[in-house]
């Protein structure tokens, strides 16, 4: 059973091939041994009438495993609604997010150059689409570094108020206050 859902974006369509086993026609073999596999499944509902997707570069299709909890009643049609379409490019975004920061870290503690982590993720999860354009994920990490460290001066900041504060605090008895 085949199924056609719309990823919109570019890095998520391509980032499907390496979670999922991708076939010619821009087709993903979905299993349920995969935390993906089984979500996408779990989307899956039969309805009266054929919801068919145009064919657009945002299309997607997916060839579903053969289980009883796919079983479509008779005279109905399975899909996936386009609210369910959205979770699915969420769950996609969330996973990519992931692998992505945990790929990134690992390559920093081993010493990698950012660059160097970059290219080796898009090679890796087969994202040779955006190789040439790997800006993308660079910019992503500059901002999530300056996220970071914006983070990182807050606490800062307020660890050290917090402390001037208790120091403060025990020269109270013998400050003088003029009022003026």
């Amino acid at each position: 059973m085949i199924i056609t859902v719309e990823i919109k974006k570019q890095l998520l369509r391509s980032y499907l091939k390496y979670v999922t086993t991708y076939t010619e026609g821009n087709t993903h073999l979905i299993t349920r041994t995969t935390d993906f596999g089984k979500f996408v499944c779990s989307l899956v509902r039969d309805v009266p009438k054929p919801n068919r997707l145009p064919d657009t570069p945002e299309t997607v299709h997916f060839k579903l495993p053969r289980a009883n909890s796919l079983e479509v009643s008779r005279n109905k049609f399975a899909v996936i609604l386009k609210s369910d379409q959205k979770k699915i490019e969420d769950f996609l975004e969330a996973t990519f997010n992931l692998d992505y920061n945990q790929y990134y870290i690992e390559g920093i503690k081993l010493g990698f150059k950012q660059k160097e982590i970059i290219e080796a993720f898009i090679v890796s999860r087969k994202l040779s689409e955006i190789y040439s354009d790997n800006e993308t994920l660079k910019k992503r990490q500059y901002r999530d570094d300056q996220k970071r460290l914006e983070k990182l001066k807050v606490s800062l900041l307020n660890k050290a108020n917090y402390r001037n504060k208790a120091i403060e605090s025990q020269f109270e008895p013998f400050l003088v206050r003029y009022s003026g």
